[in-house]
């Protein structure tokens, strides 16, 4: 990962691709996260804080964080029958952010 930044899927390479394709970008990235920690030095004087140090570090910086609960209203959301083009498509999937966000809520 560039500058120890590791993506996959959607925020990787943009709204395209089906579920191979996500597939085949975390299996890359899993790989790039392995070999990182294999070859990485750790930082004197860095202790890692792990998730509570995650969520800090994201908080400090006004980062909206999805927990899965709010993931699930999200799925939920794009799965409603109402927001479907036809009997056969099985979501649509919510493009803006706001707009996840906001399902995210309810």
């Amino acid at each position: 990962g560039e500058n120890n930044l590791f993506v996959t899927g959607w925020i990787k390479r943009g709204p395209t691709g089906i579920i191979g394709t996500n597939i085949m970008d975390a299996k890359d990235t899993v790989k790039s996260v392995m070999n990182y920690l294999e070859t990485s030095v750790p930082v004197a004087g860095v202790e890692s804080q792990g998730r509570d140090g995650l969520n800090d570090h994201l908080g400090a910086h006004d980062v909206k964080v999805v927990d899965w609960n709010q993931f699930l209203r999200i799925v939920s959301a794009e799965i409603d029958t109402t927001r479907l083009r036809s009997e056969a498509q099985p979501r649509e999937k919510i493009l803006a952010v706001s707009e996840m966000l906001n399902a995210a809520q309810r």
